[in-house]
């Protein structure tokens, strides 16, 4: 595995599919097969890990975490680096602030 792609959400519905999809569709074209998507949903109170775990069936490239109580940023990071097996690690917003 190259690469690990890390994205801590919360309360996220609106925005996590289109960033899946178009972060998947970026590293299908730049990485092929070596790469993994870490989504952890923390403590969340709408529908983003519901929408996580569909594209997670959707697409083997995406891992995801659902963790019930609020981690907070740094806490879902953490979780998620423990999960993490690529050799680079990106830090990746759900709003794509950062495209």
């Amino acid at each position: 595995m190259r690469l690990s792609v890390i994205i801590p959400a919360y309360d996220e519905e609106d925005r996590i599919k289109p960033a899946l999809m178009s972060l998947s569709r970026f590293l299908d074209a730049n990485f092929r097969q070596e790469y993994e998507i870490i989504v952890v949903t923390d403590g969340c109170t709408d529908r983003t890990p519901h929408i996580v775990a569909q594209m997670a069936r959707k697409n083997s490239k995406i891992v995801a975490l659902d963790r019930q109580h609020r981690l907070g940023k740094g806490g879902a990071i953490k979780e998620a680096l423990g999960h993490a097996k690529g050799e680079f690690l990106i830090l990746y917003d759900a709003d794509g602030s950062a495209p």
